[in-house]
């Protein structure tokens, strides 16, 4: 028995269509070259086809970032305060180490610059010893040769005696004591500010002593100066100063003096109140030499001891 199905012209109008399209479409494809058809996504097979996955572990691993992110911030609030004691006391530990190394430094700078300064000022009072012994010597050896002169001069006529005896003792009235300390390290010390680099006070007040005095030394010329210079003005008139050339030395011997003071030398005036009046000068000139004398005294013995603390403070020889 053959099934008889009915369809109506509408739907047998329809798959006409479909069929012209397909037959369209299928002519398209063949016209096309072989190589955009194989490339045609259209065209491609069911196996090829990707199926999108969803972004689960993208999600995830979003999720662990957060939860990690989360859990260091606990971890950070917890032990916020011992991190910052940590790094102050970490500071604190640098700057103080600084401290003292800049310390350290310094302190060996200074040390090292007080023996530098200690030296040579050892060595300027060394040469200020020498001197001082020296003028000490001239002192004794020519003030009481003054004082003569001035004895002779107030209790003698000049013509009582020798013109060599008169000579030898008139060419002393024009010698004048004059020291001179070396005074540069001492002089550099006070200017630069650098005596703090001495440590010991005592150190410190016998360098203040021994600079006094010599300034004091220094300013006895400054008082003895014009009466020196009056001394000469008054020898010059009355004695002719050619003679003395053969007496100068201090280490003339006794018996060229001996010879010399009984030589008859004339006089270019032999006025007696010139005579006194030199004399009354030189009586002020020995007081003064011995008052300098006294200061010498006092000079070396303060360069003396001041020498003994150097050596002994800072090991010097």
């Amino acid at each position: 028995m053959k099934e008889n199905k009915n369809v109506s012209p509408d739907q047998d109008g329809e798959q006409m269509n479909d069929d012209k399209a397909t037959s369209q479409s299928l002519q398209d494809e063949l016209m096309k070259p072989a190589d955009i058809r194989e490339n045609d996504p259209a065209k491609s097979s069911p196996q090829e086809i990707i199926v999108p996955v969803p972004e689960q572990n993208s999600n995830i691993e979003h999720q662990t970032a957060l939860m990690e992110v989360h859990h260091h911030g606990h971890v950070h609030e917890k032990k916020k305060w011992k991190e910052y004691l940590f790094q102050f006391l970490m500071l604190f530990l640098a700057v103080f180490c600084g401290f003292l190394a800049e310390y350290q430094l310094e302190h060996k700078i200074e040390k090292d610059r007080a023996k530098e300064y200690a030296e040579s000022l050892l060595g300027d009072l060394k040469k200020d010893t020498i001197s001082l012994n020296s003028h000490l010597k001239e002192i004794d050896f020519v003030a009481p040769k003054i004082d003569t002169f001035r004895t002779l001069a107030q209790t003698k006529k000049i013509n009582n005696l020798p013109g060599g005896t008169w000579y030898y003792y008139a060419r002393f009235t024009s010698f004048y004591f004059s020291f001179s300390a070396n005074d540069a390290t001492i002089e550099q010390l006070k200017s630069s500010g650098s005596l703090r680099y001495f440590k010991k006070i005592e150190i410190i007040n016998a360098i203040a002593q021994y600079d006094k005095v010599c300034r004091t030394i220094k300013e006895l010329y400054n008082y003895e100066q014009p009466i020196i210079n009056k001394m000469i003005e008054l020898r010059n008139k009355i004695f002719i100063a050619a003679n003395f050339d053969s007496v100068m030395k201090f280490n003339t011997s006794r018996g060229k003096i001996d010879s010399f003071m009984q030589k008859e030398i004339k006089f270019l005036d032999s006025n007696p109140a010139t005579l006194i009046e030199l004399a009354n000068f030189c009586q002020t000139s020995v007081v003064d030499s011995y008052y300098r004398r006294l200061k010498y005294q006092d000079a070396l013995k303060l360069a003396t001891d001041l020498i003994s603390l150097l050596k002994k403070e800072y090991h010097l020889k």
